[in-house]
């Protein structure tokens, strides 16, 4: 049989492992049941949270709230304000005598497009070179705003300028000076384009003037090679008279024919009717140009009928007078077509010589049309001043003034915001110090060592 001796520390050391296990058991439980807790949000703890660090927070609130006074009321100059307010818009007459509308772009354009040609660096360097302020445009752009005052949509066309400065004097100069500079700038852009139009002007002036010679040289030899539309004219009277005499005669010579027609048919009838000789007693007849003798002597016993002899004259003379009837019945029948085929002739080169006396005086009025309007537009040019067209469109509705108390910086605003910030920043650094002290590791329980028995 066996026997064993139980060790006092070993008994001991027993008991604290139980005591041990013990107090694990019970943390154990107490951690599952504060992580049923963890996704709540615990209002009094923040409040604690935030009531043991009142310290830091008053302190880096007062603090910032200190520097910013301080930097604003000794380090911070003060800064002045001058304003100024601009009319941009380009009168109606105006815009209308010019009629150009480049012009009208430029001076005439949106309050937007004006401030936007305020703010250029262009200006601003301008502006500050009259003043013999050394400043590029960079600084200069931080000094100065522009924006468009007023309703625009019920046609409110104001601009104003706003320029900061340290000193006031140089804040008001700079506002008057930032105005004569755009104004100086228009202009020049105005003057130009008002020289570049009347160069154009004049070149065209004198192109039409070349283009109206040439017009009247060629409406000159048209007329020389063809004698105009007034010589063709009085060809195609004179040929339309000579035709309506050739018509009326050879009617008449028509009527004329068939009445000699109709008489010789007449007059043969009634040769045919009258017998050539007449019957007479028994008589010697001679020849009266000849001497006949007596062996000659014929002894007839009729005669030629001085009727027959007289009617067979007129039928030859109704023949002649017929046949040249006839003649000149052709010769009117054969010039008829003639006259006609003239005319026609005539005609179309009256139509194509009048179209084309029409289209060359179409160009010849035109051309000096074109030309009184742009003589009239060069004088109008002329007598344009670009400064006083700038100064029409571009006015000061309010001059820009000293002003007497400065504007910025502003200290209690400063001092306000350094004070929000100030409890922020505390705030934060509250919470990430109570995090970072809840989250350090806990140490760990020392378990005793068991002794050997000897």
């Amino acid at each position: 049989m066996a026997f064993r001796l139980h060790n006092p520390a070993e008994k001991e050391g027993g008991s604290c492992g139980a005591l041990v296990r013990e107090q694990c058991s019970q943390c154990g439980a107490a951690m599952e049941q504060d992580s049923g807790y963890t996704d709540e949000i615990d209002l009094r703890q923040y409040i604690e949270v935030l009531w043991h660090g009142k310290w830091i927070i008053l302190t880096v609130t007062l603090c910032a709230m200190l520097s910013a006074g301080l930097v604003s009321f000794l380090l911070l100059d003060p800064v002045y304000e001058s304003s100024t307010v601009l009319t941009v818009s380009l009168p109606e007459e105006v815009r209308a005598s010019l009629g150009d509308p480049v012009i009208a772009g430029i001076i005439g354009g949106t309050p937007q497009a004006h401030i936007r040609l305020l703010q250029d660096p262009v200006i601003l360097e301008r502006a500050a070179g009259s003043l013999n302020i050394p400043l590029t445009a960079a600084p200069l752009a931080d000094k100065v705003t522009a924006k468009a005052v007023g309703d625009v949509a019920k046609g409110d066309r104001l601009v104003e300028i706003t320029v900061k400065d340290p000193v006031p004097e140089d804040a008001q100069a700079l506002a008057k000076a930032i105005v004569e500079a755009y104004r100086d700038y228009l202009s020049e852009l105005v003057s130009t384009r008002l020289s570049s139009r009347r160069q154009m002007i004049a070149a065209e002036l004198a192109s039409q003037e070349a283009a109206t010679s040439k017009t009247i040289e060629k409406l000159k030899q048209l007329v020389e090679e063809s004698g105009g539309t007034d010589l063709l004219t009085q060809e195609i009277n004179a040929r339309t008279a000579a035709l309506a005499n050739y018509r009326w005669e050879f009617a008449q010579l028509t009527s004329e024919a068939r009445a000699a027609s109709e008489s010789l048919k007449v007059l043969e009838q009634q040769l045919a009717a009258i017998p050539q000789t007449v019957p007479l007693e028994w008589s010697s007849r001679t020849r009266p140009d000849t001497t006949q003798s007596p062996e000659t002597q014929v002894f007839t016993t009729a005669q030629i009928n001085p009727a027959y002899t007289s009617l067979l004259e007129e039928v030859s003379r109704k023949r002649a007078d017929l046949a040249d009837l006839r003649a000149r019945l052709e010769a009117a029948r054969d010039a008829i077509p003639v006259l006609e085929a003239e005319i026609s002739e005539l005609r179309a080169r009256f139509v194509r010589q009048a179209a084309i006396e029409e289209r060359l005086k179409d160009e010849l009025n035109t051309a000096k049309s074109r030309m009184v309007d742009l003589a009239s537009e060069l004088q109008n040019l002329e007598g344009r001043d670009a400064r006083a067209i700038v100064r029409s469109a571009i006015g000061v509705v309010a001059p820009a003034t000293l002003p007497a108390e400065p504007s910025g910086p502003r200290k209690l605003l400063n001092i306000a915001i350094a004070g929000v910030l100030g409890v922020m920043v505390s705030v934060f650094v509250v919470f990430i110090m109570h995090y970072w002290r809840s989250t350090q590791p806990m140490p760990a329980p020392q378990q005793p060592v068991a002794g050997r028995q000897t």
